[in-house]
């Protein structure tokens, strides 16, 4: 029954348009003790199973519509408004999923645990990375921690018009997002994404100078495999310079079964590693 609830919970979310926040939310204290109150306001409703409040209770952590026409104008804010709501609309669906799956795994919630929140970092933001940089100066990036018993999650926010706004998945940004095997909001409920399969993987060959050296060990990379499953990139995220461009050439005629969402392929990463030497 619980997982029937949550199901149909999350497709009214997905189905029904997120209204644009206005900030009229009550006056949240920009600190963490803010967030968390914040935060604990939308859980408890959570657990109480309040449909509507759920929803409501997440709306209010969207970015406030006006903040984008005052910061790219009327000719581009529309547009990053766009990007962003896409972003929201996965927060909203993965947080779902992450204290659903975290409430029913005795990992996660031993006796007696409780949730809790913690500001982990704040993010220097790139204004570079965005295609038309803001005309205000915007607010430190700030990720949080969400946690209860041993298990926990992170995304990043920013404090505008007296609250918490939701900014970006992990500790990116929405307009700089890592979409790595996110899962299929019409698939099933348990936040896995059981498509995007490989299905042909090429070995890398030793690089030469590697071999004569004996540089070996993995080397870690965000793959992005485009909507026929074909890999259209291939960014290193830790490997020794010997052996990482060996490790992307393999890597780009790698196969996947295309990524989903609600029956249409999309694009999307996912991080894959290769050993040195390579298996014979």
């Amino acid at each position: 029954m619980q997982l029937l609830l949550v199901g149909l919970l999350l497709n009214s979310l997905l189905l029904s348009p997120t209204p644009a926040s206005d900030g009229s939310t009550a006056a949240i204290p920009d600190s963490p003790k803010g967030f968390d109150q914040q935060f604990r306001d939308f859980f408890n409703s959570f657990k109480e199973g309040d449909d509507q409040n759920i929803k409501l209770k997440l709306d209010e952590f969207a970015i406030p519509s006006h903040w984008f026409t005052d910061g790219f104008g009327a000719d581009k804010g529309p547009e990053v408004a766009k990007d962003y709501s896409k972003e929201f609309e996965y927060f909203k669906l993965s947080t779902l999923l992450k204290l659903r799956r975290m409430e029913g795994n005795h990992y996660c919630s031993p006796s007696g645990a409780k949730l809790r929140t913690r500001r982990d970092q704040t993010i220097k933001v790139e204004l570079k990375l965005l295609a038309s940089p803001p005309a205000f100066q915007i607010p430190p990036a700030q990720s949080f921690q969400i946690y209860s018993g041993d298990c926990s999650f992170m995304d990043t926010f920013i404090y505008v018009d007296a609250a918490f706004r939701f900014y970006g998945n992990g500790a990116h940004t929405f307009w700089d997002p890592v979409k790595v095997r996110r899962a299929d909001p019409c698939g099933p409920n348990d936040g896995t994404q059981p498509n995007g399969r490989l299905i042909h993987r090429v070995e890398p060959e030793y690089p030469e100078e590697a071999r004569q050296k004996h540089v070996k060990g993995f080397v870690k990379m965000v793959v992005t495999v485009a909507e026929d499953g074909s890999v259209r990139k291939v960014k290193i995220v830790e490997g020794k310079p010997l052996l990482n461009d060996a490790a992307i050439k393999a890597a780009m005629q790698w196969r996947y079964t295309p990524f989903m969402n609600c029956g249409k392929p999309v694009e999307m990463q996912s991080f894959e590693h290769v050993k040195f030497p390579p298996k014979s």
